[in-house]
């Protein structure tokens, strides 16, 4: 009997929301880890966690998660990553690798190095891939299979660590790309974070003037619901994401303001050549994105 090869002896993740338990999952599933340890704020759902195939232990003992942990991957919201290194950093060695599923870069490396000092090699991680559910519960298999996922090392990152990570999501079968995480942040800002700005906005503009048509969402249809889909996300989470990314969402809003008032402008004043050359113009932009991905 051929015994199993595995990447990992021991992946400790923190957080088990849907992308942490649908990674614990896969983990397991594919053979790349050994034993997953799911950190979790609330040790009693981990018999739940465990019965799921998420990991094969859970609770919220540090030292039983991350003492002889291999890998540990921080499924958390930017805005707390600081505080989950200074819990783990007592118990981590010097192979470890820590990596994160953060949709802000530059914040989460930046601090991460500063905190752990060549203490463990961190790797920073953007699977660019979800649900606008949340939960362990909501769990996905294979979720990250075909997923764009952004790696971000710096100078600072052993060559070696940035590799296996980059293994890693490649079994797991994400398209991989390396960025550095000032890049990362400004792309994520345009293809991430402003549609999520937009579809919020747009659901609040609807729903401000609800009273003015009884029965307004009778007409719901294919546009209103595609628009406003990730509405449903996690409030939480996004908050986090734009306040982490600020500096960048905000750039991103002017250019779709600046977008916006040149449509305006052009149907105020009727200009019928130029509404038709802008919206051929999207048109052609999207076909072209499309025959790319």
């Amino acid at each position: 009997m051929t015994k199993t090869k595995y990447m990992f002896n021991k992946v400790a993740i923190c957080g088990m929301g849907v992308m942490g338990a649908s990674l614990g999952y896969d983990l397991l599933n594919k053979n790349i880890a050994k034993e997953v340890y799911g950190f979790i704020r609330k040790p009693e759902t981990g018999e739940k966690i465990i019965s799921l195939k998420l990991a094969t232990d859970a609770g919220n003992d540090p030292s039983k998660a991350f003492s002889d942990a291999d890998m540990i991957v921080l499924a958390v919201p930017t805005g707390v990553v600081s505080e989950q290194l200074k819990l783990l950093l007592p118990f981590v060695k010097k192979h470890t690798i820590i990596t994160d599923l953060c949709s802000v870069k530059q914040k989460v490396v930046t601090e991460s190095e500063k905190i752990l000092k060549g203490k463990a090699d961190f790797v920073g991680s953007h699977p660019m891939t979800g649900t606008e559910k949340f939960g362990f519960s909501n769990f996905i298999k294979e979720l990250y299979k075909n997923a764009t996922c952004i790696v971000t090392p710096t100078k600072n990152t052993s060559l070696s660590a940035s590799e296996k990570t980059i293994k890693m999501w490649q079994i797991l079968g994400s398209n991989v790309y390396k960025m550095t995480p000032g890049e990362h942040d400004i792309g994520a800002s345009l293809i991430s974070h402003l549609p999520h700005v937009v579809s919020n906005v747009l659901m609040a503009s609807i729903w401000s003037e609800k009273e003015k048509i009884p029965g307004l969402f009778n007409m719901s249809a294919g546009s209103f619901r595609d628009m406003t889909r990730i509405v449903e996300s996690s409030p939480e989470l996004w908050a986090d994401i734009f306040l982490n990314n600020k500096k960048e969402v905000l750039n991103s809003i002017k250019v779709f303001q600046k977008k916006l008032d040149l449509f305006t402008q052009n149907l105020k004043h009727e200009n019928v050549s130029d509404i038709l050359n802008y919206l051929n113009n999207t048109n052609k932009s999207k076909k072209y994105i499309n025959a790319k991905i």
